[in-house]
């Protein structure tokens, strides 16, 4: 069985986009989350997770139709809680591992990823703004599997750091009211995390129970991409909180790294979306696309006038070796045999070697001056068919033998080291 356990949506009943009426909450899990407890951990799990959230991401983007199934499993396997601290139960990865994870799964469904990154800053929050008791209890949610949401940003207020939403007190008791809007996850979310300012200007973040009496969501979003993140709107009327739920947002007074990770998580979704096009247009090539008639090919993957698109780690492991079979052989030259050539013929290798080389060079270019450069069969023909010379445009085996800028840019002033030599000397 497949980590989503839950029943196949019915997506006839399934919330959408766009919609005016409030949503109901969604239950809370009835058994604990798995708890995450190492990097290599969230990495794998985060795999298996994108494998099963690429499957309707096309159908649910298209038809808006929200990820209710997927995002309980995402929250029920460990990795929203994958940055709370060691020191609380949790994994504490890096930041490295946690923007790999939300790439991951942003290659799969970037909407799922995308609902994740305020629970997630909140964690950071959390960790840098709460206290030690206020601690073991938040992230004890976290851990058991509930959800943040966000209910940040203010519509009609002067700029985003401005809040219209207040708070006031009543003995043990804070009462809340206000409207949010753009609020990606609090619709599908457990506890919903309030920004509002007392009457001295004082801010706060108030956790707020998703079904709290006086809380309404509606799932009012419009957009042209990501349209299941359901960043719809938060009314809070008469809201009534304990106190004890209330942190000081002091990360908005001080420099802190809760404004970097954010923007880590939001260049992760980023590059998982490129990703996942790239992987999209690849697979398309191979599996759908058809090879063109001349190319001899059974499928468009092997046709040679298709770029052939790698993944990035690949990608600069091939350009590092290409790299140095391009210049390794010129090294050698330069240090060994050509040196003397190089420089006039008075270095220690000027000998009889370098002399056969020089000589070979010389013959080889008073060839091709003469029109005695023999051609590849094909490469006579004004426009060869590639089903019949399929090696004609591929490099030649020949060697570009490179011996001074000079001899190719000679109306540019140039240095008297040569390329070779500066080669030579960096290797």
């Amino acid at each position: 069985m497949g980590i989503i356990e839950q029943q196949p949506i019915d997506y006839n009943i399934h919330p959408r986009v766009n919609s005016s009426d409030p949503v109901p909450p969604r239950p809370r899990p009835q058994t604990p989350a798995h708890v995450i407890k190492s990097d290599a951990e969230a990495i794998e799990i985060a795999r298996r997770l994108a494998d099963e959230f690429t499957a309707g991401a096309a159908l649910r983007d298209r038809e808006g139709l929200l990820p209710l199934a997927e995002i309980d499993a995402y929250s029920q396997s460990g990795l929203w809680g994958i940055n709370v601290p060691k020191a609380h139960g949790g994994a504490g990865v890096s930041y490295r591992t946690l923007a790999r994870v939300i790439a991951i799964i942003a290659a799969a469904d970037s909407s799922i990823a995308q609902i994740t990154q305020n629970h997630l800053s909140i964690n950071g929050h959390i960790d840098l703004d709460g206290t030690e008791a206020q601690k073991r209890e938040f992230f004890g949610w976290v851990l058991s599997g509930l959800r943040f949401g966000n209910a940040f940003s203010e519509l009609n207020s002067k700029n985003v750091g401005t809040f219209e939403t207040r708070v006031a007190f009543d003995g043990d008791v804070a009462v809340v009211n206000g409207e949010k809007f753009y609020t990606t996850g609090a619709l599908l979310s457990h506890i919903i995390p309030v920004v509002a300012v007392d009457d001295e200007g004082k801010s706060y973040l108030v956790f707020v129970d998703r079904d709290a009496q006086g809380i309404t969501v509606t799932n009012n979003w419009s957009s042209f991409g990501q349209r299941t993140t359901a960043s719809g709107s938060v009314r809070i009327e008469n809201v009534r909180v304990p106190k004890s739920r209330l942190s000081p947002v002091l990360a908005f007074d001080r420099p802190t790294v809760a404004g970097p990770v954010s923007q880590i998580i939001q260049a992760a979704i980023d590059a998982g979306i490129a990703r996942g096009a790239i992987d999209d247009a690849i697979a398309f090539i191979k599996t759908q696309s058809r090879p063109w008639i001349d190319s001899a090919k059974e499928t468009a993957g092997e046709d040679p006038f298709h770029r052939r698109n790698r993944r990035p780690e690949d990608t600069s492991a091939r350009r590092r070796s290409a790299s140095r079979h391009r210049w390794g052989s010129h090294r050698y030259r330069s240090s060994e045999r050509y040196r003397g050539h190089d420089r006039g013929g008075d270095g220690e290798n000027s000998g009889s070697q370098g002399a056969d080389d020089r000589d070979r060079h010389s013959g080889h270019q008073q060839a091709v001056r003469a029109g005695r450069h023999a051609l590849h069969p094909c490469q006579a023909q004004s426009r060869p068919p590639l089903a019949q010379c399929s090696g004609a445009y591929l490099a030649r085996s020949r060697t570009l033998e490179i011996f001074s800028r000079r001899e190719f840019l000679p109306e540019r002033p140039q240095p008297a080291t040569s390329r070779l030599e500066l080669t030579t000397a960096g290797s």
